[in-house]
Formats: structure tokens, C-alpha cells, sequence
């Protein structure tokens, strides 16, 4: 009886954008030299609005949320518990912090676009 020793290697590390190395997946490699195309992100936000004890307007914790459409439902079921709510969108580069101007997708109730930008 003979007995055979077999070594498995382990499969080469395939490189991605996380790793500097390629572009995209299967992409030539990216030389040192240059630089990464920047990837917009967009997010979609949801604020909702409470009143105060004084009555005035006041932000909530923004939540983020999948999608436009989600965004937009979130902050309607958000205005049914408060004074108010509004979703929108803000696409950009999170590496640079170069981001568009915010763009409204819904408004419900009353809200305070004003305060967003403190």
C-alpha cells in the first residue's frame, strides 16, 4: 500500500478597489502613480421634526435610509408621530467630503428647511 502526501496551496488573493490595487474587479492593476476615479455615494436621508417645550420646531436624529422610495415612506410614517418630516438625497464623495446640495424628495407636515443647514 503506498501512501501519497498531497499539498493543497492556498488560492491566490484576488485584489479590488479596497486594496488600491485595480480599478475594478478584473481590471490591469493601477500603477502608483495614479490616482483612483472618485465613486459618488448617494445617501438618502430621513429628518423628522418635534416641537419644543417653548413650541418651537426642532430637528431630530437624521436616520439614513436604502433608497429614495424608502426615504420617502420613512418620512411619512415619521410625520404621523411628529410635527413633521422630510427625506432627501445628497450624492458626493465620502473620501474627499465633496458632496452636492441636499435635493428634497418629500416633505410631510410641518418642517423647518432653515435648521438643516446648521
Amino acid at each position: 500500500m503506498s501512501t501519497y502526501l498531497i499539498a493543497i496551496a492556498p488560492a491566490p488573493r484576488r485584489r479590488t478597489i479596497a486594496d488600491g490595487g485595480y480599478d475594478f474587479v478584473g481590471a490591469r492593476p493601477r500603477r502608483p502613480d495614479e490616482e483612483a476615479l472618485p465613486i459618488p455615494i448617494t445617501y438618502h436621508v430621513v429628518v423628522a421634526f418635534a416641537r419644543s417645550e417653548e413650541g418651537d420646531l426642532v430637528p431630530l436624529e437624521p436616520a439614513e435610509a436604502p433608497n429614495a422610495e424608502s426615504a420617502r415612506r420613512r418620512a411619512q410614517a415619521a410625520a404621523a408621530k411628529h410635527a413633521g418630516a422630510l427625506a432627501f438625497s445628497r450624492t458626493g464623495d465620502p473620501n474627499t467630503g465633496d458632496f452636492d446640495e441636499a435635493k428634497l424628495t418629500a416633505s410631510f407636515g410641518e418642517v423647518d428647511m432653515g435648521l438643516l443647514g446648521e
